[in-house]
Order: structure tokens, then sequence, then C-alpha cells
């Protein structure tokens, strides 16, 4: 058995690399919302230290002023007081300026951002802070007590200072609550698409393992089928054959594998059977016919083939598939049923060739009598021998055609020149079989038509059809029989019966009878095989069905129409596929005299050997 790559490989992976995919991206968004509220913590801690770093200053500096009055160390006082007052501005304007750059990823989308109102109100009332303080110092560090317009500086720059430390809390809070909501939406989109990757994956799993079971079952029907099935790429190289297709050829798996399905060839079949072959399968239809194939041995055997095309999803070609089974014991059963059909039609001859023979005897036997009555009557003696030979020559031509029928030959095909073939089978049914009350009309083709078939098969599907058409006959007034050659198109009414038949014409073999006809009902069973309108001693129901195989197996078909009291038709088309040929003519035997040679006879009927051994002088 050949093996076949694994084909899950590539699912498999497209199925890691998307839930590790999926994986990352929940992973890079929880990596962003942590570096976000990190980003927004490192953001606010300052500006939160800063601002109580002002508030604090702030009171201290506004303490300071007051106990300067009160020190006895008014200059180191003063001096701390400036320092209070310049680190208060520096960390006011620190703010700011913190608070005008905060503008990055974090605070747009994890917080609100800060106010800048609330900065600028506290910068302006630290700098008229400081100018007074500035402008009024030596007022202030000697009666600082009496000085109303001071308190109400600081006290408005401390309110404006825990104004924007309260804001700056809350929008901490508020930054963490819509942090902690977006983390939370964050993580649901995680699970969410892990969760779906997962299902994906899963059923990505499963349906790969539907697959690979079925292409299991796929791979064990060809291999154990009964008939042998090749598979081969675009190129006609051979990359698959089952263990029946080693059996039925003698080939090995080996031996066969990078071979070309050509190692079959038995040369029974012609160019142009390939040719219709390989334009069939290349065009994407598939291919059904019979050919002869021939095994490792050399042995031929008739195998019944189907080629197909596989396309892929694109729509190209890229492989072939064909299964044939061997046939040999089909044909060797047709052709029993083949003798089978033809014993019964020589049985319905028979009693016109009883009759014909009785008719030749009685005419011998009445010439032979008047003879005897005038010997010495030379004119009429030779008169009576001339119809006495004529009696026996038609009584030969009779016996030779019975006997060219009933030889048990092989159903093989030859060039059949159908005009002739038709006109011997309407002579031996007419001298045998139809009674003269039935008229039996041949019209021929006006020129020779060669087939491709068995003369023997074709009379006997012909005499079949006869005889069928003479019991529908009975009782019929003025009945006729009429059979005719011609060459038809294939139109509409072809193709309704049969859609393989796209040929442009066809040859069609007509067998029309004007007699009791058929019903719809009949007509449906009339090639099923053992079916038959007859009593039981006249006939087995095999004719129709050998005769509708044999005219598929010649690449036609059979078409009857019929209808009850308006007669019935046969049609029989076969395909156009010959040539104009020229029969040699050959002349009537003469008897050769001798020259005074001695030739021994020998019969057992001493009548016979005494008119062989009689010579003229």
């Amino acid at each position: 058995m050949a093996k076949t790559a694994r084909m899950d490989t590539p699912d498999k992976t497209n199925s890691s690399l998307l839930m590790i995919s999926g994986t990352a991206v929940a992973l890079l968004m929880f990596v962003w919302a942590y570096s976000s509220g990190q980003q927004l913590l490192q953001r606010q801690a300052p500006l939160i230290d800063t601002v109580m770093q002002i508030r604090v200053d702030l009171s201290h500096t506004h303490e300071l002023l007051h106990e300067s009055n009160e020190s006895a160390h008014a200059a180191t006082d003063n001096i701390a007081l400036i320092k209070a007052v310049g680190n208060i501005t520096a960390e006011v304007n620190a703010l700011h300026h913190g608070n005008v750059h905060m503008g990055d990823m974090s605070e747009l989308i994890s917080a609100t951002p800060q106010s800048t109102a609330s900065v600028q109100a506290l910068n302006k009332s630290v700098e008229k802070l400081a100018a007074y303080v500035e402008g009024n110092y030596t007022h202030l560090t000697q009666d600082s007590d009496k000085d109303l317009l001071h308190d109400l500086y600081f006290f408005n720059a401390e309110a404006l200072a825990a104004q924007y430390d309260n804001q700056i809390h809350l929008n901490t809070e508020q930054a963490i609550e819509r942090q902690t909501m977006i983390f939370a939406v964050l993580l649901l989109i995680a699970i969410l698409i892990i969760t779906t990757l997962f299902y994906l994956l899963r059923r990505s799993e499963r349906n790969r393992a539907i697959t690979m079971d079925k292409t299991a079952w796929l791979s064990q029907a060809l291999e154990h089928s009964g008939e042998g099935v090749i598979i081969a790429n675009a190129d006609g190289v051979i990359e698959f054959v089952n263990h029946a297709f080693c059996q039925m050829t003698g080939y090995s798996v080996e031996e066969t594998l990078g071979n070309n399905p050509s190692m079959l060839n038995s040369g029974k079949q012609n160019k142009p059977f390939y040719e219709h072959l390989w334009q069939t399968i290349t065009s994407g239809n598939a291919w059904r016919g019979e050919l002869t194939n021939k095994r490792k041995d050399g042995s031929l055997y008739p195998a019944l083939m189907t080629i197909a095309p596989i396309m892929n999803h694109q729509g190209v070609l890229t492989h072939y598939i064909a299964n044939q089974r061997d046939i040999s014991e089909h044909k060797a059963l047709e052709e029993h049923v083949f003798e089978a059909q033809k014993l019964e039609a020589i049985g319905a001859l028979a009693g016109g060739i009883a009759h014909d023979f009785n008719n030749a005897l009685t005419g011998i036997v009445g010439n032979l009598y008047l003879l005897n009555k005038s010997p010495e009557d030379q004119d009429k003696v030779v008169q009576r021998t001339a119809s006495i030979q004529h009696i026996c020559d038609s009584a030969a031509i009779h016996i030779k055609q019975i006997l060219s029928y009933a030889r048990n030959d092989s159903v093989l095909m030859d060039s059949v020149e159908l005009n002739q073939c038709v006109r011997n089978a309407c002579q031996m049914a007419s001298a045998m079989m139809i009674p003269a009350t039935i008229e039996l009309e041949f019209i021929s083709y006006q020129q020779q038509l060669y087939v491709h078939w068995n003369e023997t098969q074709v009379q006997q599907i012909l005499i079949n059809l006869i005889n069928n058409a003479r019991h529908a006959l009975i009782g019929v007034e003025s009945p006729n029989i009429t059979l005719e050659i011609k060459i038809v198109d294939n139109d509409e009414s072809i193709m309704r019966f049969n859609q393989a038949m796209t040929d442009e014409k066809y040859i069609c073999l007509l067998v029309k009878d004007n007699g009791c006809g058929m019903s719809g009902e009949v007509m449906r069973k009339i090639f099923d095989p053992f079916f038959t309108t007859k009593q039981p001693d006249q006939g087995t129901g095999l004719g129709l069905s050998m005769a509708y195989g044999a005219i598929k197996q010649a690449g036609g078909d059979l078409i009857v129409a019929s209808e009850p009291g308006h007669g019935t038709v046969f049609q029989i088309l076969i395909p156009i596929g010959f040539e104009t040929q020229l029969e040699l003519e050959t002349e009537p035997g003469q008897i050769n005299t001798g020259h005074g040679e001695t030739i021994l006879i020998a019969d057992d009927d001493k009548e016979r050997v005494s008119a062989g051994a009689e010579r003229d002088d």
C-alpha cells in the first residue's frame, strides 16, 4: 500500500500560532494597563508631595513671620523667612511647570488631566504674597501682628493650596477607579479572547481528528476495494495503487509507483480511442468505458474502467483517479448467455428450416421423377438437372447461413459492412422464420457502412427483433416489418434518451412493425433480464436484455417507441466511425478437371463417393 504524507501539520501549526497570538495580545493589554497605572502613580505621587510641601511651607512661613517679632534673633529669623518665601515660590513654579507638561498617555487615558486654572490661581496668590512680604519686609518683621493684610495673603494661598491638594487627591482616586475599571474590562476581554481561541482550537482539533478519520476511512476503503484503484498526478505519474490492482495486474506496489499507466497498454485500442479518453478527462469530465489491458506476464484481460479528474479548492487539476474491474468472468458469462440466446433463435428458425428443406426435397424428388419418366429427352434432362442444381444451391446457401450463425465463436469485434450483414439476416429470417403473409422489407443505405462490431451478434440482435415483431403481428391485417439503415443527426429526441451521446451524427438501424404495440409499463421492463410477454415455452426473456447490452458495448444505444395498437419502432444508434471499403468480389468456383491425377475419396455415404468418383472422360 502506498503511504501518503500526513496533511494535519499545517492546520495544527496555524491553530497553535493563533492561540499564541491571542495570548500575546491579552498579555500586551495587561502590560499596557499595568504600565499606565504605574505611570499615573509615578506622576501623581511627586505632585501630591509638592502640594503637601507647599501647604507645610506656607503654614511654617506664616508662623515664622509672627515668631520673628518676638524672637531675640531677628536677623537669623529674617533670613529663614526669606528662604521660606523663596522655597514656596520655587515649589509653586515647579508645580505649575509639572502640571503643564503632564500630557502623556497615562493621564490622557487613565486619569482626568489636571486643571491648570487652580495652579495658576495658587501661583498668582503666592506671587502676591511674596511681593507683599518683600515690599513690606521691614514693617512685617517689626510689627506683623498689626498688619492684617499679610494674614489675608497667607490664608488665601493656604486655602488655594488646600483646595488644589483636595482636587489632586480626588483626581487620583478617580483615576485609580478608572484604572481598575479598565483593568477589569481588559481582563474580561482577555478571558473572552482566550476562551474563544481555546474553543476555536478545540474545534480545529476536532475537525482535524474528523478529517484524519475520514482520510483513514477513505484510504482503507480504497485499499480494500475489490476494484483496482490508481491515483496519478497531473503529469501521469502513479502515486497510489491498492492491493486489488496489484492482484489484477501482477505488478507490485514498488514496480508501479513512479511509473505511467501506459504500462497497462495492450495495443488493442487505437489512437482515436485514447484521444477521446484524454479529451474527456482533461476537460474536467469523467470517462467510463471498456478496454483491454495487459498484465505483467503479458496476458490480456477486459476491464471496465472509470477515470475521473481531481480538482483542488482553486479548481486546478492536480490528480487523476482510475478504478478498473476485471470483467473476464462477466465476458465468459455474457458469451454463455449469447450462445443460449443463439440456440433460442435457432429454435425459432427450426420450423422454417424444416419447411424450407421439405420444399427443397419435394422439388428434387419431383424433378428426379420427371427425369426417370423421359430420360431420352435431352432438353428436358438439362432443364430438370438445372432445376435440381438450383434447388440444391439454394439449400446450400441456407445451410451455410445457419452454420455461420450457429458456430461457437467468441464475441470478437471486427469490421462489419452493415448493409450486407442486415441483408443476410433478413434473408435468413425470411426463408426460415417469417411466413409469406408477413411482408419483410429492407431499405439499405446508399453506400457501404462499416462498423466495429461482431457480425454474428448483429444478426442475432436483428433476428431477435424480427422474431418479436412476428409475434406482435399475429392477427394484424397487412402485417409489415421494415428494416432501414440511415444516418441521423443528434437532436433533442436522442439527447433526451441518453445525454452521454454527444456525437453530431449516428448510424441508425431501424426495425419497425405495425403490430399490436406496447404499453408504457411494458416498455419500461422490456430490457430487464428474463422479462417476457410470451408464453413460458416461447421465450426466455433474455433477447432484448442481451441486445441492449451488446449495443451498449459497441458504444451505441437502443431506443424504443411504441403505442398500443400503433406498432413498435426500435432504433439502434451506433457512432459513426467507418470508412468506405471495397470488398473483393470472388468469381463463382469452377470445377477443376485435373490432368490425370489420382484422388482418394473417403466418405461414409456411398452416393457421395459415387458422385465424386465420376468424371468426364
